[in-house]
């Protein structure tokens, strides 16, 4: 049962446990630098500050997290569209001797390049636009005519 320590207001609780949870005890309050009774109070106060919590409350450690999780996603997000675009614009570049009759025999201009870049970019938006497109819609053959 419990008594009561007149000199710090605290009372004795005598707990049962398992030969192999007390062994799992002394193990992490030695690994914390606690004693099996600190270790345990520990535990009791911070299970009592979960119950009293309020239901719809998050903790400041997983508001941080989610902010990092958002964060990182982001930057996924991020970085797999500039894949999609650069892949897109590879595609453009790859198709061109088949849409236009071969290699250039001669060495592009700068300014064909620049017109040619700008094209892929076009093509690289359009390509990420129509992929967004849900699967299994194909145009008829009177529409992309």
């Amino acid at each position: 049962m419990a008594k009561s320590s007149p000199d710090n207001k605290e009372a004795r609780v005598t707990v049962a446990l398992s030969i192999d949870d007390r062994v799992r005890l002394e193990k992490y309050a030695h690994a914390l630098g606690l004693t099996p009774s600190e270790l345990v109070r520990q535990a009791v106060k911070e299970m009592f500050l979960e119950l009293e919590r309020p239901s719809g409350a998050i903790k400041q450690e997983e508001s941080i997290l989610a902010y990092r999780v958002q964060k990182f996603e982001n930057r996924m997000a991020a970085l797999l569209a500039k894949v999609g675009r650069a892949t897109a614009q590879t595609l453009y570049f790859t198709a061109l001797p088949y849409r236009h009759g071969g290699l250039p025999r001669d060495p592009l201009t700068e300014k064909a390049m620049n017109h040619l870049w700008g094209q892929s970019g076009q093509f690289a938006s359009d390509w990420l636009k129509k992929s967004k497109e849900p699967f299994g819609e194909v145009a008829s053959d009177d529409e992309s005519k």
